[in-house]
């Protein structure tokens, strides 16, 4: 009797199991992760969004619901050339549909036509033209974007011409504290438009994670509005006379984690730099020299250095115990100042180099790391070979490989004519320690292979 009853239970349950329901798994995720899963599948488009959401919103109840989240309507590009001309129709509904969600806009104005002849065929100086119909929707969606404005997270702005500009200047009032922040201005812009452009004015503090400045020129207002305690990550890439201001927000962001700075002139005094969160930074030679009396970054693992007309010092005293690579770039074919290769003794946890081979650069650098109390724990270095230089740079990395045996040595080669007797000379002789390629893949990527 005790056997049947419990064949009868295991039998009652198996019938339970079997009319109970079956819930996909993909109907079991968390809203808020099926949210994000929808959001990979948008791509800002106002118009492409709508469309893509209706699909979503006919698989099932929960997804039409789903659907109706402002989270999902908050990615907003405007981009106002074609193919992707916005249509304001769609976009004021996208507006109302994300209701008070914070909003992530990209702004990219129409582009500009280069004209070198007028109406009757007669040679004048470039000018540029910009189609009117493109123009007007672009400044109708910018109206539109104003007042909600008070909720955008991330703003990033790619304007063309000085009409574009001039389109976006009401927004300098409105900004909220912003996770991130690009601006971009072509060199179609003049320089007079670019050189006032700003997104914050004097009186209030520009509260930004993130700062990225791609222009020729621009108002030095908008680096002091920037509040540096704020600041995570700063990428300025402009032609002006910025060195001072840049400078001196690096030196008061203490919460720094990135840094690049290049083109601007060199700062007037000197900073003393204490950035304790960095570990990226890319920086100019001439903001090096004069400007930095001295800095401290205990996290700081990559340094990418451009040196210019020949005036590379680095702060001394240094302090970069982490340094694990360091890329020296330069825009000109130049030999080094005699006290650059000195920067190799501050920095004794350097594992992996890359230099450029021309001229005496790359043989001033490797002269000085012969001796092995400088950067002894260095493992690998990448010489990039330029033109009809690396033959130059042969005996000293002969030297080298011959003093310094636990190193290992990648040519990158980037001509043809490279392929000479003198690299298959290192190659026979230092088989497991030299090697050629005609990639660049990261410094880092190649140091982790060692």
């Amino acid at each position: 009797m005790g056997l049947d009853s419990a064949i009868v239970a295991r039998a009652a349950n198996a019938v339970n199991c079997v009319a109970q329901p079956i819930i996909p798994p993909l109907h079991r995720l968390p809203v808020e992760l099926l949210c994000s899963i929808f959001l990979l599948a948008l791509d800002g488009d106002a118009e492409q969004n709508g469309r893509e959401l209706e699909v979503f919103q006919r698989v099932c109840k929960d997804w039409q619901a789903l659907a109706q989240a402002p989270r999902l309507w908050s990615n907003i590009a405007i981009m106002s050339s074609e193919p992707r001309a916005i249509s304001l129709c769609h976009l004021r509904d996208q507006l109302r549909r994300s209701k008070a969600a914070p909003l992530h806009i990209v702004m990219e104005s129409p582009d500009v036509e280069e004209l070198t002849e007028d109406e009757d065929g007669s040679a004048e100086a470039p000018s540029v033209r910009l189609n009117d119909a493109e123009e007007a929707i672009f400044r109708e969606a910018a109206h539109a974007l104003r007042p909600h404005l008070c909720r955008t997270r991330s703003l990033a702005v790619i304007l063309k011409s000085d009409a574009a500009v001039q389109a976006i200047f009401p927004l300098q009032s409105s900004l909220p504290p912003l996770g991130s922040l690009h601006l971009t201005l072509h060199d179609t812009v003049s320089l007079e438009t670019s050189s006032k452009f700003l997104l914050s004015t004097s009186q209030r503090a520009c509260v930004i994670d993130e700062l990225v400045i791609h222009a020729e020129c621009i108002d030095a207002a908008m680096l002091d509005s920037v509040v540096p305690d704020r600041l995570r990550s700063l990428r300025v890439t402009v032609r002006s006379h910025l060195g001072s201001h840049c400078m001196r927000l690096v030196s008061q962001a203490e919460n720094l984690e990135s840094l690049k700075i290049s083109d601007c002139d060199g700062a007037k005094q000197s900073f003393n730099i204490h950035t304790p969160l960095l570990y990226d930074a890319e920086i100019s030679g001439h903001h090096l020299m004069g400007s930095v009396s001295s800095w401290s970054a205990p996290r700081l693992t990559h340094l990418t250095v451009t040196p210019q007309l020949n005036e590379v010092f680095f702060p001394k005293p240094v302090a970069f115990p982490s340094l694990r690579t360091l890329t020296i770039t330069s825009r000109q074919r130049h030999t080094p100042d005699p006290n650059f290769a000195q920067i190799l003794q501050w920095i004794p946890s350097l594992l992996g180099i890359d230099i450029p081979s021309y001229l005496h650069f790359a043989t001033r650098i490797l002269d000085t790391l012969l001796a092995k109390e400088i950067c002894p724990h260095l493992r690998f270095i990448r010489l990039r070979a330029y033109h009809n230089d690396f033959p130059s740079v042969v005996p000293a990395l002969r030297n080298f490989l011959q003093v310094r045996d636990n190193v290992s040595v990648h040519l990158h080669v980037l001509s043809s004519k490279q392929s000479s007797p003198h690299v298959s000379e290192l190659r026979g002789n230092y088989p497991t320690r030299v090697t050629v390629s005609t990639n660049a893949p990261p410094l880092t990527i190649m140091l982790d292979s060692f």
